[in-house]
């Protein structure tokens, strides 16, 4: 990723959260609660759109949102309908390739991509190197290989990047955890869902290295 491509991507993502917060921050939702959920799942959960975000004013994708922000997707008993269910199953998928995609292309886990155009895309570190971005994508490939529904995909996104998978642990291994103690090493911050807060060996980061690592063990990469 070359210096150039690493601007734009900053001043692009910087620049859609300052126009949706500034031009759309009062927008409404209007009607009764089944009507302003479905029109909010509706948006959310567009198959036709590339990855899940966050929030109205975040236009790239956080991989965090797939373990965290949106852990409970594919949890049964939030879905509304037949095509909410399929809905949901299909853009967490297109979520699940955009990001391991981007890693291999990028060569390392970060907290942010963004696309460039049609066909490229950079990635970038929000604040400091991510603790729960591999996290969320083995979270997100787990939850789709326990349901039937979408096991072969899961399967495939397996097999396809296991290579990267692995190449993704060993580099978060040695630049997150301390080899002597498996915690947080020392003196260096981490970004999470509180991004903008400096974090010293937080205990989040601390259960993101528990649970990744029990993530390998659970999809037989270690």
């Amino acid at each position: 990723m070359d210096m150039l491509s690493q601007i734009l991507a900053y001043a692009k993502s910087g620049f859609h959260i300052l126009v949706q917060s500034a031009f759309l921050s009062d927008k409404k939702y209007k009607g009764t609660y089944e009507e302003i959920r479905d029109h909010i799942y509706k948006e959310r959960f567009n198959p036709q759109k590339p990855y899940l975000i966050a929030g109205d004013h975040f236009s790239v994708l956080y991989p965090r949102n797939l373990g965290v922000f949106y852990n409970s997707i594919l949890d049964k008993r939030t879905f509304v309908n037949p095509k909410d269910w399929q809905n949901r199953q299909e853009i967490y998928i297109n979520s699940v390739f955009f990001a391991l995609e981007s890693f291999r292309s990028c060569g390392g886990l970060f907290t942010t991509i963004v696309p460039i155009d049609a066909d490229t895309v950079t990635c970038i570190q929000v604040y400091a190197y991510p603790s729960d971005s591999l996290y969320s994508v083995l979270y997100a490939l787990n939850i789709l290989e326990s349901q039937k529904e979408t096991k072969k995909i899961a399967e495939y996104f397996k097999n396809k990047y296991s290579k990267t998978i692995i190449s993704l642990y060993k580099q978060y291994k040695e630049t997150v955890v301390d080899a002597k103690t498996n915690l947080p090493k020392k003196g260096t911050h981490f970004s999470g869902t509180k991004d903008i807060t400096r974090r010293d060996r937080s205990f989040y980061d601390s259960v993101m290295i528990w649970k990744t690592e029990r993530l390998m063990q659970d999809l037989g990469y270690i």
